[in-house]
């Protein structure tokens, strides 16, 4: 304490080197992830900060606090961590069994990877020419058990078979060994040479061979 009316000696006395530094806005609790938004900034005497205080705030952008960090106090970089984000694909509108899932119905939602619900789908290419085995409501995570693959060839059909290098194309009459949905591999019998591949389905009268060109003779 410096009394008023008397004289100040050096002793009394020391100089100051204030800094600004990024602290949060409100206390946060472990694993949340931290924004632009969280962050304000507090002017304090660097010899009070200690050795690893965060004093770039975009050193905080996308990390997560280890533990419970309070508000308005300097961060310590052993506090945060750097979190995995993923998306998450979220119904965007009540869905019956049976229903093909369009673009317009599942939001990508951003979380992290421990807010990710168990078996939740996180690959567009999961969704893709896929129908529901039962129905959803909008809001729920969609999980890889709510879908399968909308059948565009059914066992016994006759489709042309088309095997692509980079000097040639071939096609020939084939008879699917079994049902496929877009995309998927299925086998497929060459109506010629009766030799079983396993082709790509492209649409419902067209599979793509991906076994041995052998398969097209």
């Amino acid at each position: 304490i410096v009394r008023a009316g008397r004289p100040i000696r050096n002793n009394e006395v020391a100089r100051m080197s204030l800094v600004e530094v990024p602290v949060l806005r409100g206390d946060l609790r472990r694993d949340t992830l931290i924004h632009q938004s969280h962050i304000a900034w507090v002017t304090v005497n660097s010899s009070d900060l200690p050795q690893d205080a965060v004093t770039d705030a975009a050193y905080l952008i996308g990390k997560a606090p280890r533990s419970f960090v309070a508000a308005n106090a300097p961060i310590r970089r052993s506090e945060v961590t750097a979190i995995h984000q993923v998306t998450m694909a979220v119904v965007a509108r009540d869905i019956a069994r049976g229903e093909a899932i369009g673009p317009t119905d599942v939001n990508w939602v951003e979380v992290t990877d421990n807010d990710v619900a168990y078996g939740a789908i996180v690959d567009p290419s999961l969704v893709r020419g896929r129908i529901t085995t039962r129905p959803i409501r909008a809001g729920q995570p969609l999980r890889a058990m709510d879908l399968t693959r909308q059948t565009v060839i059914t066992r016994g059909k006759l489709v042309t078979m088309i095997y692509t290098t980079n000097a040639m194309k071939l096609t020939v009459q084939g008879e699917a060994l079994e049902d496929g949905g877009m995309s998927q591999p299925i086998r497929v019998n060459n109506a010629k040479s009766k030799i079983t591949v396993i082709a790509e389905v492209l649409d419902a009268n067209t599979v793509r061979v991906v076994s041995q060109q052998s398969a097209m003779q």
